[in-house]
């Protein structure tokens, strides 16, 4: 997804540089210069370059930022997909990734999120120069949220709940015979929203809110989202492959950061912004993030309904401190078939945490002849 947000930011003129990192070098500068070539083609100027870099190396962290002295921090760094686990048998698999109203939705693999963009917190916190603004992609309804927590507060982050916004357009624009540029949504949700939606065209009763004008006339009582999503087939007539979410997220994603370094004031949907959980619409510039709803719904109602939705990912609820502590069911399903107990854990522990899932997730691969996807490289 990264690679699909500096293709479309790369050679953009109001972009001085990109400066592309990654552990992995040879395919970090091959991305780099496939965006390089592919700029070109379009008759672009672009000014791209690479850096080797470890995010489990808070010095190389630190050294990279006070070398580039970056105007915009933008991450989507992960140590743990969900994808090996959906791997697994069937019956082992529902259990550890169901969403229900107590989860554990995607609670496994929420504890692998955070490390290297805690760490890439704390390394600009310790650079000798002016913090850049930070925008996280990695699961960033409930990461923000916690880093916010431990003193570490990312702008926002994206994907999620921009996902939900431009097939809402799509049917009111249908259904009311006027472009998509006419009609206006205001919606928040959280990532357990987003995910039944993408993938099997329904919210299936979880908590959001939407709101719909078409030519500033409220229909939002007209529309029945799910009933509309399902005839029409929306968003995807069959399940999206990780490509189709990629270029989805990485062009999103590409958005905000332009509209932060641009000084726009567009107002975007995006998750944790200002460490809040779950997704809204926020007005981004250089100043900052603002979440902007309508009358009919407060702030805090908003962020009420959000942490309801995040217990459909497993998550109880989120300290002051930023730990993250997991429900019942998912705490069940992860000691159960993982073999680890964890009740909650903080950011500064989400490395170990990490590690003792990894561990729990390659027995049970290798106990039912799969061949573990995941490793621990540290």
């Amino acid at each position: 997804m990264g690679y699909e947000t500096i293709q479309i930011l790369c050679g953009d003129p109001a972009i001085d540089e990109i400066i592309a990192a990654d552990v992995m070098a040879e395919l970090g500068q091959t991305r780099s210069n496939t965006a390089r070539y592919r700029s070109l083609h379009l008759g672009k100027n672009p000014k791209i370059r690479f850096e080797p870099l470890d995010l489990l190396d808070v010095d190389d962290i630190v050294e990279l930022i006070e070398s580039v002295e970056p105007d915009i921090v933008f991450t989507a760094a992960t140590l743990l997909r969900y994808a090996p686990f959906e791997e697994l048998p069937e019956e082992q698999r529902d259990r550890l990734i169901g969403f229900t109203a107590t989860g554990p939705g995607y609670a496994p693999i929420v504890p692998g999120q955070i490390p290297l963009v805690y760490n890439v917190m704390r390394g600009i916190e310790r650079a000798d120069r002016t913090d850049p603004h930070v925008i996280n992609a990695s699961m960033p309804d409930v990461v923000n949220p916690a880093l916010a927590g431990a003193g570490y507060q990312p702008l926002v982050g994206t994907g999620n709940v921009g996902h939900l916004v431009p097939p809402i357009k799509r049917v009111a624009s249908d259904m009311y015979d006027v472009p998509m540029t006419e009609v206006s949504a205001y919606v928040v949700a959280a990532h357990s929203v987003i995910h039944p939606i993408l993938f099997y065209r329904s919210t299936e009763d979880r908590p959001f809110y939407a709101k719909v004008l078409v030519d500033g006339r409220d229909v939002s009582d007209e529309i029945d989202i799910d009933a509309e999503f399902e005839s029409r087939r929306l968003p995807f007539p069959t399940e999206p492959s990780a490509r189709e979410i990629s270029v989805l997220t990485g062009t999103l994603s590409a958005r905000i950061v332009k509209s932060v370094l641009c000084d726009s004031g567009l107002v975007i949907h995006a998750p944790g912004p200002n460490g809040m959980e779950g997704g809204y619409p926020v007005r981004l510039d250089r100043d900052g993030a603002e979440v902007v709803l309508p009358d009919d719904i407060s702030l805090n109602e908003a962020e009420r309904l959000s942490q309801e939705a995040n217990r459909y990912d497993g998550i109880e609820r989120i300290e002051n401190d930023g730990a993250i502590l997991f429900t019942e069911t998912a705490r069940d399903a992860m000691d159960e078939i993982l073999g680890v107990d964890i009740k909650s854990f903080r950011p500064d522990e989400a490395l170990d945490t990490t590690e003792e899932i990894i561990q729990g997730y390659q027995t049970v691969a290798e106990d039912n002849g799969i061949e573990p996807k995941l490793a621990i490289n540290w």
